[in-house]
């Protein structure tokens, strides 16, 4: 554009670039990574082994039929192979179960077994569960008793059936309890009161049954059996159902083993560091908290100390079941310059230690800034009223003007600069009937 009908010239585009009080930033990343480990079995190959080591069914009625579950368990450090099943004794049979059947190393599989027995009299025999190759061979022993049916009331007689007739509950921590539900079916053709249903020995009970209970026939009822040991050891004892079936009594075998209560606090990391954090913003961190013990395990709160450090996550408290993990946020918001070191406490009821401290280092820095001042020689044209100042961040613009109204003298400095960047400068001047000269020659300042 021209001014004047002559170019206006400028005789020199003078550039400098100034920085204030520059502290360079650098977030430190705190890395923190989980280390697992896994021993190797004592004993080599498969171990197979039955959960319970025999069965009984006790008296059932001929033509009906009784089940139960059997756990096969794993403990060797290979998986095993179960190719087939053998089943002796009359009646006796496996349901549900395909072969072949693969176990992997520490885990189980659960079969069902049945006894249907076809006329009156005990009967014995033997589950015997086949392992191909190196796992071995696995024998149940099955007992059970037909009981006829002349002499009772006749074919229109209640009968109850209560599925599982074992209850195994396996290791469970003192001071906590673990049920397993039981469905009770009125197999006969007549309604059938159930007047009492109790339990025997030490940690077993019964609810979710309120006795006198009448069931017709067909129907079905459930209630829940619980084991809570008191003590470590194993225990075995029994539910008895008491009724108005044609087998007035019906006893459901249970067993269980108590084991010491652990409630395992892992926290990771352990420290934190949040490095160079700018004053007047914040940085956070997550904390895992584990519960790597065997019960429930309460946190009920963590406290802070150090200047600018907070925590969230735990609120009023967390309970984590075992296996189970929270995360707590720590974060360093600082106010002011300088190193900060602190501590979070995190307080539970664990049974490895009641508080768990991580320690936090962080420091706090003055914000950076940077900008850029410009200066030029005056336009030697007349009538000049001031100059606009533009700015780009490609080479040759596109530009954007800087200031609203024109400046007098010939110096500006740019303020809104940021790091990284590379920003193109041009001046105008303006002449007093309102027209704008075209652009100066162009420079640059590369912000670090």
């Amino acid at each position: 554009m021209r001014y004047q009908g002559r170019p206006v010239p400028f005789f020199g585009f003078v550039f400098s670039h100034r920085t204030s009080l520059f502290i360079h930033f650098l977030a430190a990343t705190l890395l923190s990574g989980l280390a697992a480990s896994v021993s190797p079995l004592a004993q080599a190959g498969t171990q197979l082994s039955s959960t319970p080591t025999s069965v009984t069914f006790g008296r059932v009625w001929v033509g009906r039929s009784a089940t139960t579950n059997v756990t096969i368990a794993n403990s060797g450090s290979t998986t095993a192979t179960i190719t087939g099943d053998s089943v002796t004794g009359a009646g006796f049979s496996v349901v549900g179960t395909s072969m072949p059947l693969s176990i992997r190393a520490g885990r189980r599989a659960t079969l069902q077994v049945r006894f249907t027995p076809q006329s009156a009299g005990n009967v014995s025999g033997k589950l015997t569960l086949i392992g191909g190759g190196s796992s071995g061979s696995v024998v149940v022993p099955l007992s059970g008793s037909g009981v006829s049916r002349s002499g009772s009331s006749g074919t229109g007689a209640g009968y109850i059936n209560a599925t599982p007739l074992t209850a195994q509950f396996g290791s469970v921590p003192v001071g906590t309890q673990n049920t397993q539900s039981v469905q009770l079916t009125n197999t006969g053709s007549s309604s059938v009161t159930i007047s009492s249903v109790t339990a025997s020995g030490s940690g077993f009970s019964v609810s979710g049954i309120a006795t006198p209970l009448s069931i017709a026939a067909g129907a079905t009822s459930q209630f829940a059996i619980g084991f809570s040991p008191a003590t470590t050891g194993s225990v075995s004892g029994s539910v008895t159902i008491a009724s108005t079936a044609s087998d007035s009594s019906l006893s459901i075998a249970t067993s269980g083993t108590g084991t010491t209560t652990t409630r395992v606090l892992n926290v990771s990391p352990t420290s934190v560091a949040f490095g160079n954090v700018t004053v007047g913003s914040s940085a956070t961190r997550a904390i895992t908290l584990t519960n790597s013990g065997n019960a429930s395990l309460t946190i009920s709160s963590d406290s802070v100390s150090g200047s600018g450090l907070s925590a969230t996550g735990i609120g009023g408290g967390v309970t984590l079941s075992p296996g189970q993990a929270a995360t707590l946020t720590a974060s360093f918001a600082p106010q002011t310059a300088g190193s900060v070191t602190g501590s979070i406490v995190i307080n539970s009821n664990a049974t490895n230690g009641t508080s768990a401290a991580v320690a936090t280092t962080g420091t706090g820095v003055t914000a950076v800034t940077h900008s850029v001042a410009l200066q030029w020689q005056a336009s030697g044209s007349s009538g000049v009223t001031g100059y606009y100042v533009y700015r780009g961040t490609s080479s040759g613009g596109p530009y954007t003007k800087l200031n609203g109204s024109t400046i007098s003298g010939t110096s500006y400095t740019d303020d809104g600069v940021s790091s990284g960047t590379t920003y193109y400068y041009v001046v105008t001047a303006l002449g007093s009937d309102g027209e704008e000269s075209v652009n100066s020659n162009q420079v640059s300042a590369a912000i670090p």
